[in-house]
């Protein structure tokens, strides 16, 4: 199953959470692509090219607010019915709402506060 991987990518911490996240998914078996890796300087055709290729996404949701990247490759996803698998380990909420993220989001995406949930929702959708 191919998984596509959306999250910030633009601080030396961002980018180390996100090769921690694909190399767990890759031991699990899964194909994982990762723009920060895959992707030159024409990063838009190329997450575009891949998301249409995804059998699913994993969005990293952390943050005050989810990252203007993600939140884009989410909604593509999205509009294209690729089911989102959301990661949020950070635990504060958006304003005086409950969700931990803008509803939009949080109402496309399955939310998971750990890697080990998203490691068993990937394993639902693949059928094991």
């Amino acid at each position: 199953m191919r998984v596509y991987l959306a999250a910030p990518l633009f601080s030396e911490g961002e980018r180390e959470f996100n090769e921690k996240i694909k190399s767990r998914l890759t031991r699990e078996g899964f194909s994982v692509f990762l723009p920060q890796v895959e992707c030159n300087e024409d990063i838009f055709d190329c997450c575009i090219e891949n998301l249409k290729k995804s059998d699913v996404v994993v969005g990293v949701f952390d943050g005050a607010q989810v990252d203007d990247g993600t939140a884009f490759e989410c909604g593509y996803a999205n509009s294209l019915g690729v089911p989102i698998v959301a990661l949020r380990t950070d635990f504060r909420r958006v304003g005086e709402y409950t969700n931990a993220v803008n509803a939009m989001l949080e109402g496309s995406a399955t939310m998971c506060k750990n890697l080990d949930d998203v490691v068993k929702v990937l394993k639902e959708i693949r059928g094991d």
